[in-house]
């Protein structure tokens, strides 16, 4: 349990320990709650068996921080077969993708918790481009928007934001330290919406370029 909240911790290296299949289902609830673990190797781990490397899977499907799986090499063709497994490695692969790009581009349909863990991981993108926005996708993202310490051009297109899209746009607009650049483009900006939006703007000192159409 004391791994569970531990953001310090990233690599957590248990290669050739007796891990058995209860230590498995131990590791599967850290990862539940820890979202910063980046690597795990359970090489040599042969102990862990099959119950504990798909009770492994099942948790990592929804696991967006880890970058790095390392299973026992006598059960890594039992991973493959298992439900889950190609999902858990096109999922690090995404994570890995969208954390190491300087620009992305999302659709507000696509944008979900794994999503928003995969950006909070990034230290290098400078350019986010979101279409066919809605209140919902915004809330999530602007979630980490003050985490984004590289930021510079944020595109907003197509959709429509609406009032509590544009207070959550505002608030994350207030944490932002280094966006310089703003596009909304046919978001259906109303006059409310565009009240809340001007709060926030009055404190984004950075801002040189700021386009509404």
């Amino acid at each position: 349990r004391a791994l569970y909240d531990n953001s310090q911790l990233q690599d957590l290296w248990l290669r050739g320990n007796p891990v058995g299949e209860a230590g498995a289902e131990a590791i599967a609830s850290m990862l539940q709650h820890n979202d910063h673990l980046k690597l795990l190797d359970l090489t040599g781990c042969s102990s862990v068996g099959q119950i504990g490397v798909r009770k492994l899977i099942a948790v990592m499907c929804q696991n967006a921080s880890l970058k790095l799986l390392y299973l026992p090499d006598n059960l890594k063709s039992f991973g493959r077969a298992t439900q889950g497994y190609d999902m858990v490695e096109s999922r690090i692969q995404w994570a890995r993708d969208i954390s190491t790009q300087e620009e992305v581009v999302l659709r507000g349909s696509d944008i979900n918790s794994f999503i928003v863990s995969a950006l909070r991981l990034s230290i290098v993108l400078t350019k986010l481009t979101v279409t066919n926005v809605n209140p919902e996708c915004i809330a999530k993202l602007t979630t980490v928007f003050s985490e984004l310490p590289t930021l510079k051009r944020l595109k907003l297109w197509w959709g429509h934001i609406g009032s509590d899209g544009a207070k959550h746009l505002a608030t994350a607009l207030r944490g932002s330290h280094a966006l310089t650049d703003l596009q909304l483009r046919d978001c259906g900006i109303e006059s409310t919406a565009m009240s809340h939006l001007c709060e926030g703007l009055s404190t984004l000192s950075t801002l040189k370029v700021l386009t509404l159409s």
